[in-house]
């Protein structure tokens, strides 16, 4: 297991293993929504991660050399938080 996190870190593959995992988590909720509709659980779940998706992806973009990149990853850390805000309180007006 420590050959694998250190394979992972210096190869600067960290993010991208946690972004593949989450969007697995994505997938899984997207097809219970669809099996249950009415389980507003279910589509909190699925705009959290969403958000949270959006926002490791800005880090990415932040930790690059390209100054246009890194306010693009900036906005996508902004808009993936509005997005996880948002979700929260539709949540909350539904329950």
């Amino acid at each position: 297991m420590k050959k694998l996190m250190r394979f992972l870190k210096d190869k600067n593959l960290v993010l991208d293993t946690v972004n593949i995992i989450i969007s697995i988590l994505l997938l899984i909720f997207i097809v219970l929504i669809f099996i249950n509709p009415s389980n507003p659980l279910y589509m909190l779940g699925t705009v959290l991660l969403g958000g949270f998706m959006n926002m490791l992806n800005g880090l990415k973009h932040i930790r690059g050399t390209n100054r246009s990149k890194k306010n693009m990853g900036m906005s996508m850390i902004l808009v993936g938080a509005i997005i996880m805000i948002l979700g929260m309180y539709f949540f909350l007006q539904i329950s």
